[in-house]
């Protein structure tokens, strides 16, 4: 039979990209067009196969009239045949686009039934959101984008596996698709919105594309090679872009960096920081244009110590001092008001700057820097301590000096103005500054190394 070979070909997918994992319930986005109801037989075809559980959606979008009630009626009777369970849901796509600026009718449709299917993953607690996508899709998408002057990340956006989403069938062209449900007897609806070239993919699938193949008969296969040499690239930038985020701090929604440190990367890599920065906070998932980028890295290389620039969604990067700050809204990072008292060790606690841990130890550690990791004799400590914020007219003598200094301008002087509002102290039974976690130690702490225990001053950075 001519769809052993698309079966093998697709289940052999489905483990190349770990698409589905045995005991996984499905969520199959069915319109019933041809592809996807292929798609709704393959997986229920295959459930004791891949051990999984399938259930069919439909989405009607309101776009022709009467045409959804004819559509989940065809969906609902082959479900009822495959013993598949069935969802429905609706939305005005047209009101949404009128109401919505900058949004086609193709965009509110697509985000409308995102949700819808989002939403349903939730409430049915499907774990992967199956959608149709074969070849020729991947190359529309692939041509639309470079229309527009994609990047890398552009070319890759209709991936086998994002997140929950997997699209089982992009290793399939339409005429494998079209054998299996002729062989398979699958019944379908035919789609007249198909053919209007007023939506851009239509005018790419009907006349674009039938003239790239006058050129290249195989072009969806070039098309696809270049997917996945995209994608290969766009790997290695992601595991370097995650590099540099870990470097980040986090306050509850704002994430800060030094502006030395992220002038020190290349170029380039930062434009990509910022870009995964700006989507991960917009609520669509908004990737910035080359032009706000362009803005973006300007600024930050300049001489300019204060500087805001605005993205979509209310999403913001600004300078203050020697940090960079990315966040939604206004800039605002809550004061810490409670103080701790710690009475033994060891102890742990959560502050705004971070985890403060301070314990005994047998051993002193290797690379301590005074700020994150510091040491004290154990015969110098006073219990209780007493972890609070920083007060005006605070006072330590700063480790390796002899006089007295104020917190604020050892603060200061660690270019760590920014968070002044954040610094914590730890001071002693006596009212003696002990340490200021992230920026220095007393003198007070000195050790000698004689000592069998120490008490070490630790700080985990948010």
């Amino acid at each position: 039979m001519r769809t052993e070979g698309m079966t093998g070909k697709v289940l052999s997918f489905i483990e190349e990209w770990d698409l589905i994992k045995c005991g996984e319930t499905i969520l199959v986005a069915v319109s019933g067009g041809k592809d996807s109801m292929a798609l709704l037989h393959f997986l229920s075809n295959h459930r004791e196969t891949l051990e999984i559980k399938v259930i069919a959606a439909y989405f009607d979008h309101l776009i022709r009239e009467g045409s959804g009630e004819v559509e989940a009626r065809l969906i609902r009777s082959y479900c009822d045949q495959l013993d598949v369970p069935f969802v429905t849901g609706q939305g005005r796509s047209r009101e949404r686009a009128a109401q919505t600026k900058g949004e086609s009718l193709e965009e509110s449709a697509r985000n409308l039934r995102n949700a819808f299917l989002s939403d349903k993953c939730e409430e049915l607690n499907a774990d992967r959101i199956a959608l149709a996508h074969h070849m020729s899709d991947l190359s529309e998408t692939i041509l639309m984008r470079i229309a527009r002057g994609t990047g890398v990340r552009g070319l890759t956006g209709m991936a086998p596996i994002r997140d929950r989403i997997i699209r089982p069938f992009l290793c399939l062209k339409v005429q494998e698709i079209i054998s299996y449900v002729t062989i398979n007897e699958i019944p379908y609806s035919l789609d007249d919105t198909n053919v209007v070239e007023v939506f851009e993919r239509n005018l790419v699938r009907n006349r674009v594309l039938p003239e790239l193949k006058k050129l290249n008969p195989e072009v969806l296969d070039s098309f696809y090679r270049l997917f996945e040499n995209a994608n290969d690239i766009q790997g290695l930038l992601n595991s370097l872009v995650e590099k540099e985020l870990k470097r980040f701090k986090k306050i509850n929604d704002v994430l800060i960096q030094e502006v030395d440190s992220l002038t020190k990367v290349d170029r380039s890599l930062v434009a990509e920081v910022a870009r995964e920065i700006v989507s991960r906070m917009d609520e669509s998932g908004y990737t910035p244009t080359r032009e706000r980028i362009r803005t973006f890295l300007g600024c930050l290389f300049s001489q300019n110590r204060r500087w805001t620039v605005e993205f979509k969604g209310s999403v913001k990067a600004s300078r203050i001092g020697k940090y960079v700050f990315f966040y939604k809204g206004d800039l605002i990072i809550p004061k810490e008001t409670e103080e701790q008292v710690i009475s033994e060790l060891p102890y742990s606690g959560d502050f705004n700057i971070g985890r403060i841990r301070i314990l005994f130890s047998e051993k002193c550690p290797e690379k301590i820097d005074g700020a994150d990791l510091s040491v004290c004799s154990e015969n110098k400590l006073r219990l209780p301590l007493k972890v609070r914020r920083t007060l005006p007219g605070d006072k330590m003598i700063p480790f390796g000096m002899k006089r007295e200094r104020e917190v604020e301008r050892i603060i200061h002087d660690a270019g760590e103005t920014a968070f002044l509002d954040q610094t914590v102290v730890v001071e002693d039974r006596e009212g003696n500054i002990l340490w200021v976690p992230g920026i220095r130690t007393s003198e007070i702490c000195r050790c000698d190394f004689i000592e069998e225990k120490v008490v070490v001053l630790w700080l985990e950075r948010r």
